[in-house]
């Protein structure tokens, strides 16, 4: 009898062992479970920022080595017009559009325009010019537009989304959309703009605005960041899940 309390006393307590073992695994397994997503979420997108710095610097080199080829005029757009994005050329053919001020742009602190136009070619589409900025004072100075213009080609500008109100009062635009802009100057718009080499007073030249966007090496900074952060994440679990080592009197 006292036997069988005995036994029956040793299983009870084993039994309640191996809860308490489980329970810690469990409690254990918790922590390295959030941690190891938190770590792949971040190694996604370090992945991501990766890829994007390489995606940037190709486009970046390619653009380099258009440039360096000589001037080409011409007064209409050739038919794969994203091969020559980055392409030095002299555009000919005639202004149909009064200067149009993109609103809500500053250089270095001062509020003003950047300032385009519109340039017709001989296939009847029409090219978006970017001339430059003008400040506030300047807008009943800014000079006429010419029918011969040296730039390079570049992308469509962003378009801003404007959440409120129209497009634009008169030729003031808050935004740069291409369907309002061909509907409004009734122009067959190219699907590329001409960021012009030369701007004359009182306009600023282009390259002295707001810079450009993100290079590959802050896309590489941004992946090396999370990296880490993941790393991290991974050395904060080990180090809260770790128990210190007991040691008996």
């Amino acid at each position: 009898m006292r036997m069988s309390k005995a036994m029956a006393t040793y299983l009870m307590a084993t039994d309640s062992q191996d809860g308490a073992s489980q329970s810690r695994r469990r409690g254990r397994a918790m922590p390295w479970l959030a941690a190891m997503m938190v770590a792949a979420a971040c190694l996604a997108l370090a992945g991501w920022q990766w890829q994007r710095g390489q995606r940037q610097a190709a486009a970046d080199m390619q653009l380099a080595a258009r440039a360096v080829h000589a001037p080409v005029m011409l007064d209409e757009l050739p038919a794969d017009t994203g091969a020559w994005i980055g392409r030095r050329v002299t555009l000919v053919g005639r202004v149909v559009s009064p200067p149009i001020l993109l609103d809500n742009v500053t250089r270095n602190g001062q509020p003003g325009w950047r300032v385009h136009e519109l340039l017709e070619l001989a296939d009847g589409r029409s090219v978006l010019v970017v001339r430059g900025f003008a400040d506030r004072a300047a807008r009943d100075a800014l000079p006429a537009g010419a029918g011969r213009v040296d730039g390079r080609l570049a992308a469509w500008p962003g378009v801003r989304r404007v959440l409120d109100g129209p497009d634009h009062a008169g030729d003031v635009w808050q935004a740069l959309p291409p369907a309002a802009l061909a509907a409004a100057y009734r122009v067959r718009l190219a699907p590329l703009s001409l960021i012009a080499d030369r701007t004359d007073p009182p306009l600023q030249p282009l390259d002295t605005m707001a810079g450009r966007g993100m290079t590959p090496d802050r896309h590489y900074a941004y992946a090396l960041q999370w990296a880490l952060l993941a790393i991290a994440a991974l050395a904060v679990c080990a180090a809260l899940v770790r128990h210190p080592e007991r040691t008996r009197p």
